[in-house]
């Protein structure tokens, strides 16, 4: 944090001490102390508030209530000299794990039509996923319910951020509060005021509160739509904004545009998934789409979903080979082999489909599909093939496997 940067003043090398210092309690989770080189770098005016916010913000969150974190952010938001757009971010954060989902849309709304905020696509959908927050029924229930909660993840929420209102690790929080005031410069000496709505920045009172039938879809459709045009490969909040296209009847325009992310970044799972996903099996079309886009989604995630990616596809293989293309037992062997080795063992329903379509198979298929079935699945896996082979299923065990190369040749020959 503080290494390799120039202090002026007779304290600089006391400062580079203490950045050093603080690094360290902060990776030994020792908050109370870090708290405290906190309140002394504040205090010595020579360290830009720039190089220490972000780890100010860290102790905040696991010492104090996170209404004080957010007056914390708010009076180094005053702060002309400080990276904006990454404050922003991280205030509208700390708002939603402090449930003041309300103020996290006005103060996006506030940023939103100036320069630079207004080129940021994270911000437009930050707003957008707060928007559908709000329009949720649910929106005081942001830790019980299963979509909100992906939401949560979305923002970069973790679990013990929504318990910011009970302030985590007590025997610390006056210690952090000391840096909060010397930073703040605000004048409070209130200790006791960690759930006073008044006292944050643009909390209004519960009595004050927005409707949140003031909210739509169709709003949060709108900053989707500005965060894609700004940056149309920012995929983090594609699996909101695509499904609320679906939802208000743009399902084509959703398709498009989860297909042309796919292309444009097929090193990228993600696309992958959101296509497969999206697109309904039951149509000529889609379903085309979806058979050539699943294998390269299994390549790159073997282990992903059996129900939704990789049974279908088993499917289609099965199907096929039935219509006589006998080359998709090369394909499906190698899927199934795959994701049994990936899982080492485990997935005993995929181990259980390999054992009837390869034994099933033997005698139907004869000796040639056989041979390029060996070379072409069963060579690159030479460690435990032979075990697959002459053992029950249940005794495989792919971590102990300890077959040799020589054992496979005797196997393949």
């Amino acid at each position: 944090m503080l290494p390799n940067i120039v202090i002026t003043g007779a304290s600089s090398v006391s400062c580079w001490v203490l950045g050093q210092c603080l690094q360290l309690t902060i990776a030994h989770r020792d908050y109370a102390r870090a708290a405290k080189i906190l309140t002394a770098l504040y205090s010595s005016g020579t360290v830009p508030l720039g190089l220490l916010w972000k780890s100010g913000a860290y102790v905040f969150r696991q010492t104090t209530s996170g209404f004080r974190t957010i007056r914390f952010l708010q009076s180094h938001l005053e702060q002309q000299t400080i990276n904006g757009i990454e404050l922003v971010q991280e205030l509208v954060a700390t708002h939603v794990a402090a449930g003041t989902l309300e103020q996290a849309h006005a103060l996006l709304e506030s940023y939103l039509d100036k320069k630079p905020f207004r080129d940021n696509a994270i911000l437009f959908g930050y707003l957008g996923i707060i928007t559908m927050l709000l329009r949720n029924d649910e929106i005081r229930k942001l830790n019980d319910d299963p979509i909100d909660q992906d939401m949560r993840t979305a923002l970069g929420l973790s679990d013990s951020d929504s318990n910011d209102n009970e302030g985590s690790n007590r025997s610390v929080s006056d210690d952090a509060e000391n840096a909060d005031s010397s930073s703040a410069n605000d004048g409070s000496s209130d200790n006791n005021d960690d759930e006073d709505d008044s006292r944050v920045p643009g909390r209004a009172p519960a009595s004050q509160l927005v409707n949140k039938n003031v909210y739509s879809h169709d709003d949060a459709l709108l900053y989707f739509d500005k965060a894609y045009e700004l940056d149309p490969n920012m995929d983090y909040f594609f699996p909101y904004y695509l499904p609320l296209l679906t939802r208000l009847g743009y399902e084509d325009r959703a398709k498009a545009i989860a297909i042309k992310f796919c292309l444009e970044n097929p090193e990228l799972p993600s696309g992958y998934r959101l296509v497969l996903l999206m697109l309904d099996r039951r149509e000529k079309q889609d379903y085309t789409v979806w058979v050539e886009l699943a294998p390269y989604y299994l390549k790159m995630v073997p282990v992903a979903d059996w129900d939704t990616i990789a049974s279908p596809l088993c499917a289609h293989y099965e199907y096929g080979i039935l219509q006589g293309e006998d080359h998709l037992l090369v394909d499906l062997i190698d899927l199934l082999a795959q994701r049994i080795e990936f899982t080492r063992g485990q997935d005993l329903v995929a181990l259980k489909k390999l054992v009837d379509v390869y034994y099933s198979t033997q005698e139907l298929y004869g000796d040639t599909l056989a041979t390029t079935v060996r070379h072409k699945v069963w060579k690159p896996r030479v460690t435990w093939w032979p075990k697959f082979l002459f053992d029950l299923p249940e005794f495989l065990d792919l971590e102990a496997e300890d077959v040799t190369g020589k054992s496979m040749g005797t196997v393949m020959t």
